[in-house]
């Protein structure tokens, strides 16, 4: 076996082996998601005691195993806990939305850009709240498909080309995966008309031009939106497929 390799972590999950190991799951900045096993991690007093929570980032020093699934955790430290999302359930909620979509969606393949993103963003949900906490994890969703390769065609009609007009209202195919102009639109299509508002927050989220200190959050309408396109092309281009965690969220945030 060589020696030990060191990356940055995000803490996944983990799940109980022995009486005094435990597998965790991490999505590493250098690898993509990997497992590895934490002896002793469950004994009193033990090294990785409180460094392999959900959310956590670490600094991992592994010990990579060819052709196994699960490698050796020598060492962890731990860079930060996310403390403040497990402050509010809402937050702590959407931060378990995003591990889950790491968990689902994602190989041992590194993709340095989606590892940041994530890292940003739990950093940045500690300090929201109601619409500009649910803005930001679908503007997290929408740049996750698209570092994943699902990038929807949101400048122009995915059949002609043509570019929407400014100010105007679009709509979105979301089998298509793009926006669809008046002209090439079907019967059969499954299409949501958007507001210029929220088109504009699509195109400058899928685009990386929002930023989440400086821009504003807009209306609830537009929020809803942007909920809606995001959740349909996520669900119909991965398999139909729901996040259980966005159940837990919306228990908890009640009706908006």
């Amino acid at each position: 076996m060589a020696g030990p390799e060191k990356t940055l972590a995000i803490v996944l999950k983990t799940q109980k082996w022995s009486e005094t190991s435990k597998i965790a799951h991490l999505y590493t900045r250098k690898w993509g998601k990997i497992s590895v096993m934490a002896k002793g991690a469950l004994r009193p007093k033990a090294k990785f005691w409180g460094h392999l929570e959900t959310f956590s980032l670490i600094e991992a020093m592994v010990y990579k195993k060819q052709r196994e699934r699960i490698h050796l955790l020598s060492q962890c430290l731990l860079k930060d806990a996310f403390g403040g999302l497990y402050a509010d359930p809402e937050r702590a909620g959407y931060g378990f939305c995003a591990v889950e979509f790491l968990d689902r969606h994602t190989l041992e393949e590194p993709n340095e850009d989606l590892f940041e993103w994530t890292v940003y963003n739990l950093r940045m949900w500690q300090k929201c709240s109601g619409l500009r906490l649910r803005l930001g994890f679908y503007e997290y969703l929408l740049l996750s498909l698209v570092a994943l390769g699902y990038r929807p065609a949101i400048d122009n009609c995915i059949s002609c080309g043509k570019v929407p007009d400014v100010g105007k209202k679009v709509m979105f195919d979301r089998d298509g995966g793009g926006l669809i102009c008046r002209n090439c639109a079907t019967e059969e299509g499954h299409y949501q008309v958007l507001s210029a508002a929220a088109y504009d927050r699509l195109k400058n989220a899928v685009n990386q031009s929002v930023d989440f200190k400086e821009d504003p959050c807009p209306p609830q309408s537009v929020v809803d939106e942007i909920t809606e396109t995001t959740e349909s092309f996520y669900g119909y281009h991965l398999g139909g497929m729901r996040l259980k965690s966005l159940e837990f969220v919306r228990r908890i945030a009640g009706p908006q």
